[in-house]
């Protein structure tokens, strides 16, 4: 049985191959939007990246309705990672 030489081009490279098996995997997000009603509603939002996870409040119903009556802010967006206060993207809508 005969075996051809393999040459060194013909190889990728370890950083290359890392790359490619490197897939983007989905985390866990925290959407408030602040809503003229005046309320804030929370989402708990699945998503691969922050402006994503803005995408699916569209989508989805809220997980939790905060009313404040005597509060009115312009409409936003604010994005945290999942049940802590590290603000990710903050995004007026308006």
């Amino acid at each position: 049985m005969k075996t051809r030489p393999v040459d060194m081009e013909d190889l990728e490279p370890k950083s290359e191959i890392k790359k490619k098996a490197e897939v983007k995997q989905p985390r866990q997000y925290t959407v408030k939007v602040e809503c003229f009603i005046p309320a804030t509603l929370v989402f708990q939002i699945t998503a691969e990246n922050e402006e994503e996870a803005i995408k699916q409040t569209h989508k989805q119903a809220p997980n939790q309705v905060q009313q404040k009556i005597a509060k009115r802010k312009n409409i936003k967006a604010t994005v945290y990672d999942r049940n802590t206060i590290n603000v990710k993207l903050v995004k007026h809508l308006r």
